[in-house]
């Protein structure tokens, strides 16, 4: 099911948001005391990476999460101290060091010709405190929840996912309590997955309202839920969060399922699937990648090495691209996946 750019930026906004209350340090052992020994560690690992002439797409992974998890420890200790209002030195100092670092990542980054999916491999291993979230009792309980709600059964009539759908988004404005939330998250979820099978045979224009209904709500509901940090807001973005994930990753992957069984898709449903198809890659960030499952990650890495291949069948002006338009597409995607990658973690 398509969603609108104007939808994704929201909900990315709103990651980065919730992204300020959830410690990236997890598993990298920055915890500072004052902001000098904050700046102290930036300016060792300023010092380190200047002395690294290349790394791999593995180790370029690992120098970004070490990055982002020195980052959110040396930023939360200097805005702590009142002290640093009084003074620039010590601000200006971070900020001068944390742009030294981010252009020795840059350069290391590019040291190296990476192939699609060796970016693809660093985007979905880039993450901001993966190892405290998948340990938390939220997240257990949330994916519990869907991997109970993923056994129920899909609508095999077209008109009937329709008419359920918008029969409970018509009751939407009777959530008001967590256990409606829970409901509804299962029933929308029934609607959605039923509704992804039949998409190409359905007006896009029915589809759009449908999603920009649903993800207003939902959009609504994670804004509110990221301003308090409570056990209630935590327990609810942690669903929202695994919830984008799934819905980005199903969509994404029944238009694949399409393409493989070589569909005949209509002019407008092809500029849908690549659009549908892209969005993963343009959504993900290392807060939403945190909440991604094992199984996620492999489905992404797979979609992803086959990008070129989706791509060049959705072409409107193509039925098979040639070996040579085949390579310079796939060193076009990661040429651009790259930068995003680079801009969106550093």
């Amino acid at each position: 099911m398509k969603q609108k750019t104007k939808q994704l930026v929201q909900q990315v906004f709103v990651l980065i948001v919730a992204g300020l209350i959830t410690s990236c340090s997890q598993g990298n052992n920055f915890k500072f005391e004052n902001p000098e020994d904050a700046i102290k560690a930036c300016r060792t690992e300023l010092k380190d990476l200047s002395k690294k002439e290349k790394a791999d797409y593995k180790q370029v992974a690992e120098i970004t999460n070490r990055w982002v998890a020195l980052q959110d420890s040396s930023v939360k200790v200097i805005t702590r101290f009142d002290s640093i209002r009084n003074s620039n030195i010590t601000v200006n100092t971070y900020l001068t060091l944390a742009d030294s670092i981010r252009n020795e990542i840059i350069r290391i980054a590019y040291s190296e010709k990476r192939s699609l999916p060796d970016i693809i491999y660093m985007m979905v291993n880039t993450t901001c405190g993966k190892s405290e979230i998948t340990k938390s009792k939220e997240y257990k309980e949330a994916t519990d929840f869907f991997k109970k709600i993923d056994k129920n059964p899909l609508f095999s009539d077209k008109q009937y996912t329709l008419q359920q759908y918008r029969k409970i988004l018509s009751n939407i404005k009777k959530v008001k309590k967590e256990n409606d939330l829970m409901e509804f998250m299962e029933k929308e979820d029934q609607c959605f997955r039923s509704l992804i099978k039949f998409q190409k045979n359905i007006e896009e224009s029915e589809i759009e309202t449908i999603t920009e209904e649903t993800e207003r709500f939902f959009d609504n509901l994670l804004f509110a839920a990221a301003k308090k940090d409570n056990d209630t807001n935590k327990r609810i973005l942690t669903y929202l969060y695994i919830r984008i994930n799934r819905r980005i990753i199903q969509n994404a992957e029944a238009c694949v399922n399409d393409i493989e069984k070589n569909t005949v898709l209509s002019d407008q449903a092809k500029i849908s699937y690549r659009w549908i198809i892209l969005q993963p890659f343009l959504s993900m960030d290392r807060y939403l990648n945190s909440y991604l499952s094992k199984e996620q990650k492999e489905s992404l890495i797979k979609i992803g090495k086959n990008l070129p291949k989706y791509l060049s069948y959705l072409d409107e002006t193509k039925t098979k691209f040639s070996k040579k338009e085949k390579e310079r597409l796939d060193k076009d995607l990661a040429a651009s996946f790259l930068t995003m990658y680079l801009k969106q973690n550093l």
